[in-house]
């Protein structure tokens, strides 16, 4: 039996479930809507401090969403890791002032609970709240392919269109 619990762990943390969200308009929706396409998926809080996490996670989905060629199909998905505060408003707000084309990336909220264990977790990422309100959390984008899959992920803000482009292949 402790042999298996790994395998299913790992199965769980590639397929993706379909969870609900709610957009930077304030529509409803699901994971299962971008099935068929790979998805670029960021965490973000628009409040973050470190010019090196948030900002630069949200700078770097832009420049590859500029760089990637038009019709490849893959849509870029930010989702928040403070839904006390980051609201549909809040969300578009910023996305308008990172410059995000809309047309393919969705800045997306949910329930607290979904926002700031379920889905962090099903990513490997962490959030930890500081007394200050900021949030400490892992930087990381991941590709997920058009079954659902973990295709690839990189930390830091390690990556370049390039790179996605040849993930995607």
């Amino acid at each position: 039996m402790s042999l298996i619990a790994p395998v299913l762990l790992r199965v769980v943390r590639r397929v993706q479930p379909d969870l609900p969200l709610v957009d930077h308009t304030g529509r409803a929706r699901h994971l299962h809507e971008w099935h068929g396409q790979h998805v670029l998926i960021g965490f973000i809080y628009t409040a973050c401090p470190d010019a090196q996490a948030c900002p630069m996670t949200t700078a770097r989905m832009a420049q590859i969403q500029r760089a990637v060629p038009e019709g490849t199909p893959l849509r870029f998905l930010s989702l928040t890791l403070d839904p006390a505060r980051d609201t549909p408003e809040t969300l578009s707000a910023y996305a308008a002032t990172h410059g995000a084309d809309l047309s393919t990336w969705t800045f997306a909220t949910g329930e607290p609970a979904l926002m700031t264990d379920g889905l962090p977790s099903l990513f490997n990422v962490l959030s930890l709240p500081d007394a200050d309100g900021t949030l400490d959390h892992t930087v990381k984008l991941t590709l997920i392919g058009p079954d659902g899959r973990h295709v690839a992920e990189w930390k830091d803000n390690a990556v370049s269109a390039g790179d996605v482009l040849a993930a995607m292949r």
